[in-house]
């Protein structure tokens, strides 16, 4: 015998009558987060540069995040033309993709394209780590200000603020990432950052330099700068974050840190629960069909 998802399958115009009188069709949830989210990014199933937001809440997950922004570094001297304290040319990496100067091209191919090539996915990587930021600050964990993130990425002018790894070694460092596994259900990219951010702090505040000296690294980095050089000139990108011309940037950054602080982190308790699919009832629409949305939800079409 025909159900009423039947009938309304073939009537799609009974669709408000069953609304009304209230009944409801139950649809099956994609689980909040994959099951054995480390194994698969291990064992290559997963590849994190082409799926920058792989590991966040489905639920959580922003569908309108921009696909390409202009943003402008410092250029406090007028070095390179600049009139407003800015360069003339946005960076290509978060306009477009890719980077003309050292041989990277655009390549906006969703199966093949990554946070190197693709615009979309860098700004989806800077918009994680800012979430990972935020969500750190609201449960006490060292964290960083809008304006640094802003300021690292156009000095850095990279998808990760310039992290290149973070920190691996080390008795502060091992027991940080220990503790923040036993307590959160995260991938390594997001404990990589911020056990950096942490053990960089640990260091500014030992050595009693800035954070962007312990950023930089106590030496010279690879293009020639000490460690003050490096805080001078990130100072100059912090300011030019603030700029209105990098309004779409600071925007981004900022929507992490206030996602972080909205959802938090994923806890260890509540793995088991996080990787089940659940059901749950929704309105009838005309023409009855259901197909799964980005964030793992449903829609009706």
């Amino acid at each position: 015998m025909a159900g009423l998802e039947d009938l309304i399958g073939y009537i799609p115009q009974l669709a408000p009558v069953a609304n009304a009188m209230g009944f409801k069709k139950t649809v099956i949830v994609d689980p909040e987060l994959p099951r054995d989210m480390e194994e698969a990014r291990t064992f290559g199933k997963i590849n994190t540069e082409k799926q920058p937001l792989y590991g966040l809440p489905r639920s959580t997950i922003p569908e309108d995040l921009p696909t390409g922004i202009k943003s402008y570094r410092a250029d406090p001297q007028g070095k390179y033309g600049g009139k407003e304290g800015l360069e003339t040319q946005p960076l290509q990496r978060f306009e477009l993709g890719g980077n003309k100067f050292l041989g990277q091209q655009t390549n906006k191919d969703p199966a093949t394209g990554n946070t190197y090539s693709d615009s979309s996915k860098a700004l989806q990587s800077l918009y994680r780590f800012a979430r990972a930021n935020g969500a750190a600050e609201a449960n006490g964990h060292p964290s960083l200000s809008a304006e640094d993130l802003a300021g690292l990425a156009l000095k850095e002018g990279r998808f990760d603020y310039g992290l290149s790894g973070g920190s691996y070694k080390g008795n502060f460092a091992e027991k940080y990432r220990k503790e923040l596994q036993d307590k959160y259900n995260l991938i390594d990219r997001d404990i990589n950052f911020l056990v950096t951010v942490a053990d960089k702090q640990r260091i500014a505040d030992k050595h009693k330099v800035s954070f962007a000296e312990a950023w930089n690294g106590m030496g010279t980095n690879y293009v020639g700068q000490t460690g003050k050089q490096y805080a001078k000139n990130l100072e100059a990108h912090k300011q030019a974050a603030l700029h209105p011309k990098n309004k779409e940037l600071m925007d981004i950054v900022m929507r992490g840190i206030a996602d972080g602080k909205k959802y938090g982190f994923p806890l260890q308790a509540n793995k088991e629960k996080d990787e089940q699919k659940t059901t749950k009832e929704v309105p009838y629409k005309k023409g009855g069909m259901i197909e799964k949305s980005l964030s793992g939800g449903h829609k009706l079409i």
